[in-house]
């Protein structure tokens, strides 16, 4: 079941680069390596590849695919990998879906796309979309400090989609944040993003 994957502590894991800027692979290989062998396993654990700490935002899409390969490769089935899809297009949102399900990556983080502001229509088609071009486990990804903050009402509506089956979840509101834990916990896996660990276990984070 997806709460038993989705538990303990989610590793944002840094993408290297060489001195010219390319990738080094080498090194994203071995850190994956290093921390598997020092106790990171399914049930403890998960790895977050290509995220926000893993420099996505310079990242083409075919590097970001690399790193999913090399990331599974390297995780060897030990701990659970999920890379992030996000983008400012949805087509290649897709595409980077459709790629992390052919290479074996367990999930998925997906928010908003940005830089313009969606409403909560295209917030549920962007999800729908990749959902009807994917098997992939989703993670919905509450983004709310970019300014497009998910109501109850659409998380209702995104948890329905048979991909999505867990939340990163942070709020700006306090109560809210604790009213999303309450409502969803028993749903989907709760991730907190937002460094209020205890307070988020308290009331069901994975």
């Amino acid at each position: 079941m997806i709460e038993k994957k989705i538990v303990g502590a989610m590793v944002a894991v840094a993408t290297p680069f060489n001195e010219d800027y390319s990738i080094d692979y080498s090194s994203f290989e071995n850190n994956i390596k290093f921390m598997t062998s020092r106790g990171l396993t399914e049930g403890n654990s998960t790895l977050l590849i290509g995220g926000a700490g893993g420099e996505h935002p310079v990242l083409n899409v075919e590097e970001r695919v690399k790193l999913m390969e090399v990331a599974v490769q390297a995780a060897a089935n030990k701990v659970p990998v999920l890379t992030s899809i996000q983008h400012t297009d949805w087509r290649e949102i897709i595409k980077m879906a459709k790629s992390a399900e052919d290479i074996g990556i367990f999930g998925c983080q997906l928010g908003p796309t940005y830089y313009y502001m969606p409403t909560k229509h295209d917030v549920l088609d962007l999800f729908t979309r990749v959902a009807d071009s994917s098997n992939v486990n989703l993670m919905i990804y509450h983004t709310w400090w970019d300014g497009f903050v998910m109501d109850f009402e659409l998380l209702d509506q995104l948890i329905e989609i048979p991909n999505v089956n867990s939340i990163k979840w942070s709020h700006g509101s306090i109560d809210k944040f604790r009213e999303g834990l309450t409502r969803y916990s028993k749903k989907v896996a709760m991730i907190d993003n937002s460094g209020n660990h205890i307070l988020s276990n308290i009331y069901g984070a994975s």
